[in-house]
């Protein structure tokens, strides 16, 4: 939320963290797996924060958020509203770097009639925005 006692700065560093109380998702989400493998890169592991909450369930999580419960970690795309209202501010943690790869996977019958042309080239676009930010 806005105010978390990170909410007024921009950028931070990971070991900024590990006092803040963290809300995540339970083992084997697909952000709760990059956030764990990013970490370890850096030699720092989950059980070296001292506030971990573990919820099953994403709106709950960014809810909570939201509350000043703690802070979380999203898919941009998931939290875009939460973002434009002002309830959710977007932080950047400059000693990681967190991405995924996505693919877009239909028939190549699809393709050739062209159902997702479109949406193959806002992905290609939007990738291309973040990399270069």
């Amino acid at each position: 939320g806005n105010n978390s006692s990170l909410s007024h700065k921009q950028k931070i560093r990971l070991e900024q963290l590990k006092d803040e109380c963290i809300i995540l998702d339970k083992n084997g989400s697909g952000i709760r797996q990059l956030i764990e493998s990013e970490f370890q890169t850096k030699n720092i592991y989950l059980s070296s924060f001292s506030n971990i909450i573990e919820i099953d369930e994403p709106d709950l999580i960014k809810d909570l958020v939201i509350n000043n419960v703690g802070i979380g970690f999203f898919y941009l795309s998931s939290i875009q509203n939460e973002l434009r209202n002002n309830e959710l501010k977007l932080i950047e943690i400059n000693d990681i770097e967190l991405k995924q790869e996505f693919n877009l996977i239909a028939s190549i019958d699809n393709f050739v009639r062209g159902r997702y042309n479109k949406i193959a080239e806002e992905m290609i676009s939007y990738s291309r925005e973040e990399l270069y930010k």
